[in-house]
Order: C-alpha cells, then structure tokens, then sequence
C-alpha cells in the first residue's frame, strides 16, 4: 500500500536527513510538520490488530500531540501521547517522554519498526487512500 502523501513526506524526510545536525523535532522545518501531521494507521504486519492515530502539529512534553481515534491495546500501549522526528524516523512517546515506538522510513513501502523488533510494526499515513504514482 502507497500513497501520494507517503510520496510527499518520503521525499521532505530525504532532504532533511541529509541536514546536517541530529534530526530533533525543534530542527524540523514547518513544512516537514505540515506534511506529517495528519490520520495514520498502526498495524500488525498480518493486519490482526490496527489503532488509528493522528498525529497533530501542536506541541506537548517537547514533543507533538498523538490523539487516537480509538484505544489501541497491545502490543501497543494505550499512553501513546506525543510524536517526534529523530535520527531514525518517527517516535511516538508516552505522557513522560519515554519512547513507546520508533518507526523507519521504508523505500517503497510504509514507515516500520527496525527490523530486529518483533512483532513487525507498520505505520501508515493516511490510511485507505493509495495513489501508487510517486
């Protein structure tokens, strides 16, 4: 699954990576923001379990707000509250900054958790609609 937007947000994750200096939220310009925010999908890689999230562009605890459109459950906690850029990709955090999830950026494919976390983890923007020209 594909869409115009992963399109988008791959290609200003491409040019901000290549930044110099660690990629923190506060080093993120507002338009790599703008492209991010938005509904997105957790979900099991065979599908078994999704939580849909969206992630929102005003700020909380140093990070951004998480707002969940229903409870997720495990493997996911329900304290899913705030999001932020890192090295790695996309963190999405508890109320205390404790990092819940990590997802990486996929060539091709959806953001996913680091390939030696089990049980694999996609994260899905914008979930349902697929445009597969990039």
């Amino acid at each position: 699954m594909f869409d115009s937007r992963m399109c988008r947000v791959s290609a200003v994750m491409v040019a901000f990576i290549g930044s110099d200096g660690p990629a923190v939220s506060q080093d993120v310009s507002e338009g790599i923001v703008d492209t991010t925010v938005g509904k997105w999908l957790l979900t099991l890689e065979d599908g078994s379990l999704a939580c849909h999230v969206t992630l929102e562009k005003v700020e909380t605890i140093g990070c951004r707000v998480v707002t969940k459109v229903r409870p997720c459950g495990p493997p996911w906690p329900d304290e899913l509250a705030a999001w932020e850029f890192s090295d790695a990709g996309i963190v999405l955090r508890d109320a205390t900054r404790k990092e819940i999830l990590t997802f990486q950026e996929q060539e091709g494919g959806p953001w996913k958790i680091p390939i030696d976390v089990s049980p694999v983890i996609y994260f899905i923007p914008e979930p349902g609609k697929t445009d597969l020209t990039c």
